[in-house]
Protein backbone atom coordinates (compact mmCIF):
# COMPACT_ATOMS: atom_id res chain seq x y z
CA UNK A 1 0.00 0.00 0.00
CA UNK A 2 1.41 3.45 -0.79
CA UNK A 3 1.96 6.40 1.36
CA UNK A 4 -1.05 8.28 0.06
CA UNK A 5 -3.11 5.44 0.26
CA UNK A 6 -2.25 5.21 3.94
CA UNK A 7 -2.86 8.20 4.45
CA UNK A 8 -6.15 8.18 3.08
CA UNK A 9 -7.35 5.51 4.45
CA UNK A 10 -6.32 6.64 8.06
CA UNK A 11 -8.49 10.07 6.91
CA UNK A 12 -11.46 8.10 6.05
CA UNK A 13 -11.36 5.83 9.11
CA UNK A 14 -10.72 9.26 11.57
CA UNK A 15 -13.85 11.28 9.84
CA UNK A 16 -16.33 8.34 9.57
CA UNK A 17 -15.42 7.05 13.32
CA UNK A 18 -13.87 8.99 14.94
CA UNK A 19 -14.92 13.11 14.36
CA UNK A 20 -18.48 12.36 14.90
CA UNK A 21 -17.74 10.53 18.59
CA UNK A 22 -15.49 13.43 19.42
CA UNK A 23 -18.17 16.02 18.32
CA UNK A 24 -20.65 14.77 20.72
CA UNK A 25 -17.95 13.95 23.22
CA UNK A 26 -18.78 9.91 23.24
CA UNK A 27 -15.69 8.68 22.81
CA UNK A 28 -11.96 8.72 23.87
CA UNK A 29 -9.75 10.13 20.92
CA UNK A 30 -6.55 8.30 21.63
CA UNK A 31 -8.51 4.87 22.45
CA UNK A 32 -10.50 5.04 18.61
CA UNK A 33 -7.36 5.83 16.47
CA UNK A 34 -4.88 2.72 18.49
CA UNK A 35 -8.15 0.47 17.78
CA UNK A 36 -8.75 1.76 14.13
CA UNK A 37 -5.17 1.77 13.23
CA UNK A 38 -4.42 -1.79 14.97
CA UNK A 39 -7.21 -3.53 13.32
CA UNK A 40 -7.23 -1.67 9.74
CA UNK A 41 -3.73 -1.40 8.29
CA UNK A 42 -1.87 -4.80 7.51
CA UNK A 43 1.56 -3.18 7.05
CA UNK A 44 3.20 -6.36 8.97
CA UNK A 45 3.58 -8.89 5.92
CA UNK A 46 3.84 -6.59 2.68
CA UNK A 47 4.85 -9.54 0.57
CA UNK A 48 3.22 -13.13 1.27
CA UNK A 49 3.67 -16.34 -0.22
CA UNK A 50 0.92 -18.77 -0.69
CA UNK A 51 1.06 -22.20 -2.24
CA UNK A 52 -2.55 -23.80 -3.72
CA UNK A 53 -1.82 -27.24 -3.97
CA UNK A 54 -3.77 -30.66 -3.60
CA UNK A 55 -2.50 -31.95 0.38
CA UNK A 56 -2.81 -36.19 -1.38
CA UNK A 57 -1.21 -36.70 -4.69
CA UNK A 58 -2.04 -40.21 -6.90
CA UNK A 59 1.74 -41.25 -8.04
CA UNK A 60 1.98 -40.07 -11.79
CA UNK A 61 -1.07 -37.89 -11.84
CA UNK A 62 -0.11 -34.50 -13.31
CA UNK A 63 -1.37 -31.65 -11.43
CA UNK A 64 -1.38 -27.41 -10.77
CA UNK A 65 0.48 -26.26 -7.96
CA UNK A 66 -0.46 -22.71 -7.74
CA UNK A 67 0.91 -19.74 -6.05
CA UNK A 68 -1.25 -17.05 -7.87
CA UNK A 69 -3.03 -15.97 -4.35
CA UNK A 70 0.37 -14.67 -3.24
CA UNK A 71 0.99 -11.11 -3.31
CA UNK A 72 3.13 -7.82 -2.09
CA UNK A 73 0.89 -4.54 -0.97
CA UNK A 74 2.34 -2.29 -3.43
CA UNK A 75 1.37 -4.23 -5.79
CA UNK A 76 4.63 -5.04 -7.15
CA UNK A 77 5.20 -7.26 -10.10
CA UNK A 78 6.29 -11.24 -8.26
CA UNK A 79 9.05 -13.45 -9.44
CA UNK A 80 8.54 -16.99 -8.26
CA UNK A 81 10.83 -19.91 -6.95
CA UNK A 82 10.12 -23.08 -7.33
CA UNK A 83 11.54 -25.74 -5.45
CA UNK A 84 10.39 -29.12 -4.90
CA UNK A 85 12.73 -31.82 -2.41
CA UNK A 86 14.84 -29.08 -2.31
CA UNK A 87 15.63 -28.80 -6.42
CA UNK A 88 14.96 -25.23 -7.30
CA UNK A 89 13.43 -25.45 -10.70
CA UNK A 90 14.20 -22.76 -13.94
CA UNK A 91 9.81 -22.03 -13.83
CA UNK A 92 9.23 -18.90 -12.94
CA UNK A 93 5.35 -19.02 -13.19
CA UNK A 94 2.66 -18.46 -10.56
CA UNK A 95 1.73 -22.00 -11.52
CA UNK A 96 3.35 -24.93 -12.87
CA UNK A 97 2.42 -28.12 -13.53
CA UNK A 98 4.42 -31.14 -11.91
CA UNK A 99 3.83 -35.10 -11.64
CA UNK A 100 5.53 -36.98 -9.06
CA UNK A 101 6.94 -40.26 -10.05
CA UNK A 102 7.59 -41.56 -6.34
CA UNK A 103 5.02 -42.72 -3.30
CA UNK A 104 5.84 -41.04 -0.22
CA UNK A 105 5.84 -37.86 1.39
CA UNK A 106 6.94 -34.82 -0.69
CA UNK A 107 7.72 -31.03 -0.22
CA UNK A 108 7.45 -28.02 -2.35
CA UNK A 109 8.35 -24.50 -1.40
CA UNK A 110 7.68 -20.94 -2.78
CA UNK A 111 9.66 -18.63 -2.41
CA UNK A 112 8.25 -15.10 -4.17
CA UNK A 113 10.32 -11.36 -4.48
CA UNK A 114 9.47 -8.29 -5.72
CA UNK A 115 12.72 -6.89 -6.40
CA UNK A 116 12.89 -5.87 -2.90
CA UNK A 117 11.40 -7.81 -0.35
CA UNK A 118 11.26 -12.02 -0.08
CA UNK A 119 8.91 -14.41 1.42
CA UNK A 120 8.71 -18.41 1.40
CA UNK A 121 6.26 -21.28 2.32
CA UNK A 122 6.14 -24.54 2.18
CA UNK A 123 3.80 -26.93 2.32
CA UNK A 124 3.89 -31.39 2.64
CA UNK A 125 2.49 -33.47 0.05
CA UNK A 126 1.37 -36.69 0.45
CA UNK A 127 1.93 -39.39 -2.69
CA UNK A 128 0.31 -42.26 -3.06
CA UNK A 129 -0.10 -45.73 -4.88
CA UNK A 130 -3.45 -46.84 -6.47
CA UNK A 131 -3.46 -50.31 -5.11
CA UNK A 132 -6.34 -50.90 -6.95
CA UNK A 133 -6.87 -54.70 -8.63
CA UNK A 134 -7.17 -55.31 -11.70
CA UNK A 135 -9.47 -58.27 -12.61
CA UNK A 136 -8.80 -59.07 -16.11
CA UNK A 137 -10.44 -62.13 -18.32
CA UNK A 138 -9.30 -65.58 -18.83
Amino acid sequence: MTKIKYFSLISIIFSLLIAPNIAFGAASLSEDIQLELGTSIAADKPITAEIDVPSIIQLDEGFIISGENSYALEDQKLVYYWIIDGVRLSDHSSQILWRFSDPGEHVVELEISDGKKRSKTKEDIQVYQDTAIIFGKT
